[in-house]
Order: C-alpha cells, then structure tokens, then sequence
C-alpha cells in the first residue's frame, strides 16, 4: 500500500544541552509551518522538538519529547528504527516505510544536519 502519511526526520548531532533551549526556538520557526511531520533527534534518536503536524500524524495526545523515535512510532512491522544507518553527510538521507498498528503507513526520511545558532 503506499504511504499516507509522509514525515521527515532530521538526527541533531552533537546538540550541548545549553543549546536546547535556543534549538528549540530555532527549529519551531523553521520547521513549524511545513506540512511535513518533522522532528529533532538527538543521537540516541530521542526526540527533542517535533512540529505540530507530526503529533498529528501520529495522533498522538501524550508529551512526545523526550520519548525514543522507536517508543513514538511503535512499529507494527517489526521495524527497528534504532538499527537504521543514517548516512553520515548531511546531504543524504535514509529512507524506510513503517506500518503502524493501526494500519497506517509512514514515510521515513533520517537526515543529520548541524544547526548552527
């Protein structure tokens, strides 16, 4: 079946937690407004902001920071998000469908990118 539900991901390398704050300043005007499901990850690919449109897509009601990007997505396929290689130059992405529980299928595309503030 083809996706439905489209997100991208970007892998935050090396963020210093007194960034976080300013990051997640940063990140909300950038990608608040894009149609895309987006999130922030840190390496462990924990989420550290995610845009209004991804918590949609996942009709998610509960906190998502914080939480794993596996523990969130919770694929129904067997799919383990933490053993995705993520290509280490920040043109290039990594791209996978999942399934989901409730039948709903994701469009993954795991990016790393250094924000620079």
């Amino acid at each position: 079946s083809m996706p439905n539900a489209a997100a991208d991901f970007l892998v935050v390398d090396g963020t210093e937690p007194q960034l976080a704050s300013d990051l997640q300043v940063c990140a909300m005007g950038l990608f608040s407004a894009l149609p895309d499901g987006v999130v922030l990850l840190d390496d462990e690919l924990n989420i550290l902001w995610h845009n209004q449109t991804f918590s949609q897509l996942l009709q998610c009601n509960t906190r998502i920071v914080g939480r794993s990007l596996q523990d969130v997505i919770s694929p129904a396929d067997g799919t383990d998000l933490n053993r995705v290689s993520v290509p280490a130059s920040p043109g290039e992405a990594a791209s996978l469908l999942v399934k989901r529980e409730d039948k709903n299928v994701f469009s993954l595309r795991l990016a790393r990118t250094t924000i620079s503030l």
